[in-house]
């Protein structure tokens, strides 16, 4: 049995606190979605991240300084689109981080990025407020993708798919309904 990669790892730990999360989530939108969803690619630009820390570079915002603070000097910079990464193991994210900036912010258009599998992360991502989902070929199967980038469209959710190479790309593309955008990230944490 070879050794897990990086991204299985964190979606192996993510697994882990999936309770955790949900009574997060819970606790936090009692199950419902507040904010109307916004299209998310429906102009072109720039999307700025919001990210706590990697496991490639440690800490990114200092422990505890306000995201909020970032987030100003992004509005204020004229940035109108955000990645919020929800992560909280390797990337300190947390579901809280994008419900709060939503519900502050309920005009500007919100993508939650995370390592996500599972119909039940598709609604909770809607419930906190994105307007759309990250999901990432790697980590899923065919069925996987077709049936989350779906339920997303559902709810009313855009879809960002992530490839790492050729051979996930040509997976994406074979989809019955395909993602609104396409990211390559040819970089390995």
């Amino acid at each position: 049995m070879s050794n897990p990669t990086i991204l299985e790892q964190i979606a192996l730990k993510r697994s882990a606190h999936r309770r955790e999360e949900q009574q997060l989530v819970s606790s936090l939108t009692g199950g419902r979605r507040s904010v109307p969803v916004l299209p998310f690619f429906a102009e072109p630009g720039l999307i700025c991240e919001i990210k706590r820390a990697s496991p490639s570079r440690g800490a990114i915002i200092p422990q505890g300084e306000d995201i909020s603070t970032i987030f100003q000097q992004y509005c204020s910079s004229g940035a109108h689109r955000f990645s919020v990464l929800t992560e909280s193991s390797y990337f300190k994210g947390s579901c809280s981080d994008l419900f709060r900036l939503k519900q502050e912010h309920p005009h500007l258009p919100m993508l939650r990025k995370d390592f996500l599998c599972t119909l039940e992360d598709i609604r909770e991502s809607y419930f906190i407020g994105a307007d759309a989902v990250l999901l990432i070929a790697a980590l899923l199967d065919d069925r996987q993708l077709g049936d989350l980038t779906s339920a997303a469209r559902q709810l009313g959710m855009e879809v960002l798919s992530e490839v790492h190479d050729e051979e996930e790309l040509r997976r994406v593309l074979a989809l019955p309904v395909l993602p609104d955008a396409l990211g390559i990230n040819a970089r390995d944490l």
